[in-house]
């Protein structure tokens, strides 16, 4: 009982930590939108247009995820989310490129960037909630989803000193590529810790009576 016990305490623990790592990578957006304005002269406007395709890709995989969760369980879609996610922010940090090169491969990176989310979240709480004890299922969910918010403060905190402390060393498109290193590198993290403790990861199915 004892063993039973840390084991599921592992696993939730590992899918909050891995929470709080793929969070910090809201300071993608923080880097990313300083540098076009101020580096590629894009007024706000363009700036948000040219990340329409990472809400694109949330609206449009949140739905997906349920179905790969329900069919390869959690541990596929959370590996391919933080993967896909520290290689949408690496191509965005390619900014030796010439502006609408630039461009079209920072629509990438936020296409892939968003996939991110969209795969993530959905399998990372269901295994949360999943492998929680029914008296503890409330204090998990408040642990992950405070796992979240911090994640997400220090990330932009972290990417905007980061950022600033390289001002007066680099070059504007220096301290971008090295805002975003430090993104993807987290998100990297985020990957290797679901892909460490995964192999026990399983998800609830819920019987066909209780979905109705």
């Amino acid at each position: 009982m004892i063993f039973r016990f840390l084991e599921i305490d592992y696993i939730v623990s590992s899918a909050t930590f891995a929470n709080f790592l793929i969070n910090t990578v809201a300071g993608t957006l923080l880097v990313t939108n300083t540098f076009v304005q101020q580096g590629l002269g894009l007024s706000s406007f363009e700036t948000g247009l040219l990340s329409i395709t990472y809400l694109i890709a949330i609206l449009t995989m949140i739905r997906v995820s349920e179905k790969i969760l329900q069919e390869f369980g959690p541990r596929t879609p959370m590996l391919i989310g933080t993967l896909t996610t520290s290689v949408g922010i690496c191509l965005m940090s390619i900014t030796f490129l010439s502006t609408p090169f630039y461009i079209a491969v920072c629509i990438i990176g936020y296409l892939l960037f968003g996939l991110e989310l969209g795969l993530f979240a959905t399998p990372s709480t269901d295994t949360v909630i999943s492998h929680s004890p029914t008296e503890k299922v409330g204090v998990a969910a408040g642990l992950y989803k405070m796992a979240s918010s911090i994640g997400g403060a220090m990330g932009i905190a972290l990417s905007g000193a980061i950022y600033g402390i390289f001002s007066t060393l680099f070059d504007i498109k220096m301290r971008e590529m090295i805002g975003l290193w430090f993104n993807s590198i987290m998100a990297f993290n985020a990957c290797f810790i679901v892909w460490l403790t995964s192999v026990s990861y399983t998800h609830l199915t819920l019987p066909t009576s209780d979905l109705v």
